[in-house]
């Protein structure tokens, strides 16, 4: 199934990363496999840092009234490396997905970007996806909405 053909499927308005990452997957096609292993070891280690991410401290009268503990400063401080080690999965995935498409053929990203574009625009022209997103999405290389998807965190 092409990418276009996945998008006639659809008939909700395009509101989230998984729906434009399967557009992609069409597009790509039998030769999804590697793009696809990328994206399930993100979505994993994304998963993972979700489950991990530093609670509040509980804040005390005393805390509240003097403006912070040290408490606080810690939590604040776990919570900056927690966002560089999301920032950094996020570098690391991206990474990976341009080695994959540095290695691929480039006939078939051709192919496979130029179907995906036209899905963008069959939707924005049915009313099912923003003009102006579908321009800037298909902007972008092939395999970046499947990454977008894998590292949303909502």
């Amino acid at each position: 199934m092409s990418a276009r053909d996945a998008a006639a499927g659809l008939r909700e308005p395009v509101d989230h990363f998984d729906q434009l990452a399967q557009l992609e997957r069409a597009a790509l096609g039998p030769h999804a496999g590697e793009p696809l292993r990328v994206c399930e070891t993100a979505r994993a280690a994304s998963l993972r840092l979700q489950a991990e991410e530093p609670a509040a401290p509980e804040r005390g009268m005393l805390a509240r009234l003097l403006g912070g503990s040290r408490a606080e400063r810690e939590h604040e401080r776990r919570m900056d490396a927690w966002d560089e080690a999301l920032d950094a999965l996020e570098a690391e995935t991206e990474a990976a997905m341009a080695r994959w498409r540095a290695s691929a053929d480039p006939a078939l990203l051709a192919a496979a970007t130029a179907d995906r574009d036209a899905a963008f625009r069959s939707l924005a022209d049915s009313g099912l996806f923003d003009a102006e997103l579908a321009a800037g999405t298909a902007a972008e290389p092939i395999g970046t909405m499947m990454v977008r998807s894998a590292l949303a965190h909502d």
